[in-house]
């Protein structure tokens, strides 16, 4: 009985503990510049949890390197509208790729 007490008292006051983040697979799979894997991972936890402003960052990280501009869009403008510190700075480098990437076609046009 006293195991479920200390169980539950874990739960309430450290849910930080219990309920990761950010998984920790995702994580390291982004740190090794896996950005695919990682979008995988964190697309299936923004399933379980959808206003998860860590996860909504790091998907937004991870589809912006893995060249997946409208989930990069998507969840790095969610985590911005949630305060997540670095989120502007990561729509301004996903908004410079898309103007000079559609600079580069329009000059191979000519």
């Amino acid at each position: 009985m006293k195991f479920y007490k200390l169980i539950l008292l874990t739960i309430v006051f450290f849910p930080s503990l219990v309920f990761s983040q950010v998984s920790e697979e995702a994580q390291r799979l982004y740190d090794e510049s896996k950005y695919s894997e990682a979008k995988h991972l964190l697309e299936k936890d923004l399933e379980e949890n959808p206003s998860n402003a860590s996860v909504n960052f790091l998907l937004g990280k991870s589809a912006l390197y893995s060249g997946d501009i409208k989930t990069a869009e998507k969840t790095l403008t969610l985590a911005k509208k949630q305060k997540v510190n670095d989120a502007t700075l990561y729509l301004g480098r996903l908004y410079a790729l898309v103007r000079c990437s559609g600079l580069v076609i329009f000059l191979m046009k000519d």
